[in-house]
């Protein structure tokens, strides 16, 4: 159960290893300090600062995952340390390890970040400035903090950051991220004060600890149901609840989303992610907001973004593929970054793009201002079937005549697994799925090889004609690069570039939820978030079509019932139409050749 964590350690442990370009030798102090926020609850905060009686900034990283790095108990820690010209600080969060309180997820991160920020600047050894940095959960603490507008926060650099609850998150066009958001919970409950304390009764531990219990946990109805969170305590229980509730709350979150709040900025921002990330698309979302609307004008111009070919925690390689001409040194990047706006020194920060990314299968880098970059047109593939052949196809010309609906059953009790993409507790990046496209439950749209290297940059999505006999199902979108044969099985390698899924009830937005009629044609978006990938020349594009992508994705039982609720499970059968009445297709922002 610790797998979850260890991915999200990752981007945390670069806090101080993206300092390791100094060599200048110096006298560490190292201590522990409960400090007090506004409530009166202490946060158990760790400072390594250099032995020196020249004050020097501080950067913050606050994290539920253990803060504690080799200090202990206020004891002076002296060695040779390249840090010399920072104070390194990490805090557990609220409730978390040596932290007081109760842990309730990301509920406190802005008022505690504030008064922690607050609290650094007024300490004699700290010149007043404080930066934040850190992955993942510690990205969400700093956006958290920056909307509260600390007077002596200078500068952010979050990395795999969660930028919206309601959109990406917890849930993905109106379906739940399970394997995320359980996954990610079920760990956080397996290192609870009610765990670490040992007040967990031995037997309740050794059960939701037994080997395959988690994977067999994912199966269990209704989704509601805690389950192993009763580990953590009553508060995990209740925050599970209150997630599934917010299903039908879709401005719940609103207060602590920094897309949302995006006008509550007012200090330079670096944002870093990967394609393959859990959170890319928010992030990307979160930097144009950045750049639009920021409160200040300093943040609207120092809104920076760097996206890269990676998993969670900006790893390589991305499943089964590596891509070497991807790989960038972070740490020097953000020495750069604190030393610009802790201690104000001009350097190549000034130089920086608004956005580099890296594009897949072309193994370079590129730089703009926007998203999507102004070469991208969008261009439509329309789904159809050759008329002489009966092959499903994709095509830049739309069908003509009446061609009949492709059809298949979905059933939830047999969904199409999931294999990989952007996951965080389960096979990641990109994998091979011929496999899974000769599923009789999966549509397969393919264009004819590729005569030239197309590249795509931007957002994918994916509009469908359909209808099914339930009153409610989804509908699932997988974006494949499918490369010529090259070994003696002749099994072509259909490597994942983006998927989606949309659920047909919340088609309208989880807002406005809407039945379907069994049997009518209704029209459905997929959004496939975004990418910037190149299909290179004798390759084909393919579109899988499909109801499920479990457990990425929950279930759709194809029911009436409440979402997260219901245990009954049904049959639906599902139909897409492609014929000149009814469109469908995926439009892709294409990049023009120079």
């Amino acid at each position: 159960m610790n797998h979850p964590l260890r991915c999200l350690l990752i981007a945390a442990l670069a806090v101080s290893a993206g300092f390791a370009q100094e060599t200048q030798s110096v006298t560490i102090l190292a201590e522990r300090v409960m400090a007090p926020v506004r409530d009166g609850v202490k946060l158990a905060t760790f400072i390594r600062r250099p032995e020196t009686d020249r004050k020097v900034p501080a950067i913050l990283s606050r994290s539920p995952y253990n803060a504690d790095p080799r200090a202990k108990n206020g004891a002076k820690a002296r060695r040779s340390d390249p840090a010399a010209r920072f104070a390194f600080v990490t805090q557990d969060v609220r409730g978390r390890y040596a932290s007081e309180g109760e842990f309730y997820p990301m509920k406190n991160e802005a008022q505690d970040g504030y008064d922690t920020i607050e609290w650094l600047a007024r300490q004699p050894w700290c010149d007043g400035n404080v930066a934040m940095a850190g992955g993942s959960y510690l990205g969400f603490t700093q956006l958290a903090a920056a909307m509260e507008r600390p007077p002596h926060l200078r500068a952010i650099w979050a990395v795999v950051a969660p930028a919206d609850l309601n959109h990406g998150t917890h849930f993905y066009g109106g379906a739940f991220r399970q394997e995320l958001v359980q996954g990610w919970m079920i760990g956080m409950a397996n290192n609870s004060h009610r765990v670490l304390r040992n007040e967990a009764p031995k037997e309740e531990l050794n059960h939701w600890r037994e080997a395959g219990q988690f994977a067999k946990w994912r199966w269990h109805l209704p989704l509601a149901d805690a389950g192993p969170l009763i580990v953590g305590g009553a508060g995990y229980a209740q925050a599970w609840s209150d997630t599934i509730a917010s299903w039908q709350q879709p401005r719940r979150w609103d207060p602590i989303s920094a897309l949302v709040n995006a006008e509550k900025f007012n200090v330079p921002t670096l944002l870093v992610a990967g394609w393959y990330d859990i959170f890319s698309q928010a992030d990307l979302d979160l930097w144009s907001a950045l750049r639009a609307r920021a409160g200040s004008e300093l943040a609207r111009r120092e809104a920076r973004l760097l996206m890269g070919p990676w998993i969670h925690g900006c790893r390589a390689p991305t499943g089964a593929v590596s891509f070497p001409a991807g790989e960038v040194n972070l740490s020097s990047l953000q020495m750069q970054w604190c030393d610009r706006w802790l201690c104000g020194n001009t350097n190549a920060v000034a130089g920086w793009p608004a956005l580099r990314y890296f594009v897949m299968n072309g193994d370079r880098w590129a730089d703009s201002d926007q998203w999507p970059p102004k070469n991208a047109t969008p261009t439509k593939y329309f789904l159809g079937v050759n008329a002489a052949s009966r092959q499903r196809v994709l095509s830049t010309a739309p069908p003509g005549g009446d061609a009949p609906p492709s059809a298949f059953t979905y059933d939830p009790a047999n969904p199409v697994p999931t294999l990989g993409g952007n996951n965080l507790t389960i096979v990641r990046g990109i994998q091979n799925h011929f496999e899974h496209s000769q599923r009789g439950d999966v549509l397969g749209f393919e264009t004819p090889p590729l005569e030239k290297d197309l590249t795509i940059a931007g957002r994918v999505r994916v509009h469908l004609a359909a209808a099914s006999s339930a009153p409610d199902t989804d509908f699932t979108a997988m974006l494949l690069d499918v490369a010529p044969a090259g070994n003696e099985s002749g099994r072509a390698f259909h490597a994942n570039v983006l998927d989606g899924v949309v659920r047909a009830r919340y088609r309208h937005g989880r807002d406005k939820s809407e039945l379907l009629r069994p049997g009518k044609t209704v029209e459905l978006g997929v959004d496939l978030w975004s990418t910037a990938y190149t299909f290179k020349a004798g390759h084909r594009i393919r579109l899988n079509i499909s109801s499920s992508n479990f457990p990425r994705f929950d279930r759709n039982p194809n029911t009436a019932g409440a979402p997260g609720l219901g245990e009954e499970l049904r049959k639906a059968d599902n139909r897409i139409f492609h014929d000149a009445r009814h469109l469908s297709f995926v439009e892709m922002p294409v990049e023009r050749q120079p």
